[in-house]
């Protein structure tokens, strides 16, 4: 029997592989990023690992390369970003990314939004020019599968997406939630059970578009959820001065030209400092010390910036702010940035007064959306759905209209009389089950009577009890128990001594 051509070869291949013996061992690795005390990036390694490592992916979409030296990228970089808060933020976000599985933070997202031409594009290209050319900016033009690879292939780096108006808003809040919980989806083999591939990463993300991720979303007609809120922190990119995203323009005739200089030179001068970040970070014997250095720069950053009544989130979201400056103050102590001591962390502070005020100040999410959908409702109904009841008798008044879908009464009280002015207020005299099924509809009724109670919205019986009994128009001589709201203190605004008050204006 004649020996096919080829045939040889792959038998002496085989034969050879198994029977030869070596100490050397290769480690294939599908993620780049941390690796056994080293860094690995798509071709050089950082550190000294224990074993050697090879990237195994057939199509890196990182991107991360290098062109021309630290020093050039310092001088048309990195220099004309100093007293621009927005552009310092969005360059430290890029040393960021590989601290998050030194510390233990989990991954977190940043989103610059407003309306065209202020300049978005540009931070993501000054961001992008820490790990490689402008080609390193993605968008959000993806399906959820796609992105999934996507953010793989950028573990414990930089991920910049642009435009998240590209992204389906039916969507766009699960993939926000995939991104923040760095695993893809479990996939089943051909027998039905779990092929045991599932993609996993820790990265910072960093996000534009004209649109907040909530009125992404309500495009879809779905709403916000804290979860979502925290994973991507939204940032006006208007530092409000009528110049877009920059404070100072250092000499250039407008926003246009400064914006047009940082894009040339990006394509120019990019990669050198996160590769110097790293190998200053390794071998400088920082490593060690790093958890407990960001823990006491994340406590320095909620004492200085939050008051005693932030809620869980208001700080959570402020460890994210600390860690980025705390990374930018980082590669100005490695010599990496040519910025001054502090200008890292001034920016974040900025940054995040911009998130928080954008929000609404200080408190959780899920209790602000509570208070606005009862807001809301006796802003819409406060005529049409509660009958009018300022006799002193509980009696019905005949002619007036007859109220459909009536959830209770409405009382006008007068607060106050100097000489011909008066003050009033309206107070809504709400049925239980109306309140639970109509004005808390998809929302925890239980909590919402908590939030009315310290806002003083909610007027309690002597026994303690949130409903009181009252003899209602229309109800005969039994009492009925009902809700007493005051919609004129629905606020979380508070007063300079930092208590709540209940009677400001929102």
């Amino acid at each position: 029997m004649n020996t096919l051509p080829g045939n040889a070869p792959r038998r002496n291949l085989i034969e050879y592989l198994q029977t030869v013996n070596t100490d050397e061992r290769i480690t294939l690795v599908k993620k780049l990023g941390w690796h056994n005390g080293a860094f690995l990036l798509p071709d050089e390694v950082i550190g000294n690992p224990k074993e050697r490592l090879y990237f195994e992916q057939a199509n890196n979409s990182s991107k991360i390369c290098q062109k021309g030296t630290l020093e050039e990228w310092q001088e048309n970089i990195a220099r004309p970003c100093l007293d621009n808060h927005r552009l310092i933020f969005a360059i430290c976000t890029a040393f960021a990314a590989p601290l998050l599985e030194l510390t233990g933070s989990e991954t977190a997202g940043f989103h610059f939004y407003g309306p065209s031409s202020q300049g978005k594009t540009t931070l993501l290209k000054l961001a992008a020019s820490v790990c490689g050319s402008p080609d390193y900016v993605k968008t959000w033009r993806s399906t959820d599968n796609a992105l999934e690879a996507t953010a793989a292939s950028h573990s414990d780096c930089l991920l910049i997406l642009d435009e998240i108006s590209q992204c389906d808003a039916r969507i766009i809040g699960e993939s926000i939630y995939m991104l923040g919980n760095g695993k893809g989806k479990s996939r089943a083999n051909d027998r039905g059970l779990s092929n045991n591939n599932t993609a996993e990463w820790r990265l910072l993300f960093l996000s534009t578009g004209e649109k907040t991720l909530s009125e992404h979303m309500a495009e879809a007609n779905k709403t916000i959820k804290a979860g979502m809120d925290m994973r991507l922190l939204a940032i006006p990119s208007d530092a409000g001065n009528n110049l877009g995203i920059f404070n100072t323009l250092h000499g250039f005739d407008g926003c246009a030209a400064l914006s047009t200089s940082i894009a040339t030179k990006t394509a120019n001068y990019y990669g050198a400092a996160f590769s110097e970040f790293l190998n200053k970070l390794l071998h400088g014997n920082l490593i060690s010390k790093l958890p407990e250095r960001i823990k006491e720069a994340k406590n320095r950053f909620s004492k200085e910036n939050l008051s005693i009544l932030a809620s869980g989130q208001d700080s959570r979201a402020a460890d994210k702010f600390a860690l980025v400056g705390l990374a930018g103050e980082l590669a100005t102590h490695f010599g990496i940035t040519g910025w001054p001591k502090g200008a890292a962390n001034d920016a974040a502070k900025v940054c995040f007064d911009a998130w928080l005020e954008n929000r609404g100040g200080e408190g959780s999410l899920e209790d602000k959306q509570i208070i606005q959908q009862i807001a809301l409702f006796f802003e819409r109904y406060g005529e049409s759905r509660f009958t009018r009841w300022d006799n002193e008798e509980p009696r019905v008044d005949e002619h007036v209209p007859r109220t459909d879908n009536r959830c209770g009464f409405r009382k006008t009280e007068t607060l106050f009389r100097h000489g011909s002015n008066e003050s009033t207020e309206t107070v809504y005299y709400v049925l239980p089950e109306s309140f639970r099924t109509e004005i808390c509809k998809g929302l925890n009724y239980k909590s919402a009577i908590k939030l009315l109670r310290e806002l003083a919205a909610l007027e309690r019986s002597s026994d303690g009890k949130n409903s009181i009994p009252y003899r209602l128009p229309g109800y005969g001589k039994k009492k009925q128990r009902c809700y007493k709201i005051i919609p004129a203190n629905l606020n979380f605004e508070k007063q300079e001594d930092g208590v709540t008050s209940p009677n400001a204006t929102t």
